[in-house]
């Protein structure tokens, strides 16, 4: 799907890109187990520093995504955070 975007975009199809939303919703400390519990979060993702380990992580990616569908590094980032888990 991204690589069908980026082949969108280079050719013109959605017009000029100017601004890039990006969203990656995670699961992952609430998603339930077969037996009705809850899985915990790897260790490494609970030991923030001055940033937040999560966000790094998953920052890292959605800026490789964006990077590749433009061909272009961002010129300024905006980053909201939100949780909805139970960590």
């Amino acid at each position: 799907m991204l690589r069908e975007l980026r082949h969108m975009i280079d050719r013109g199809a959605v017009g000029k890109v100017q601004q890039v939303q990006i969203e990656m919703p995670q699961e992952g400390f609430i998603k339930q187990l077969e037996s009705g519990g809850v899985a915990a979060p790897q260790g490494w993702r609970l030991q923030d520093e001055k940033i937040s380990t999560v966000s790094l992580d998953l920052g890292a990616h959605l800026h490789a995504i964006i990077s590749f569908l433009t061909g272009e590094e961002p010129i300024e980032l905006v980053s909201l955070n939100n949780s909805y888990g139970r960590v």
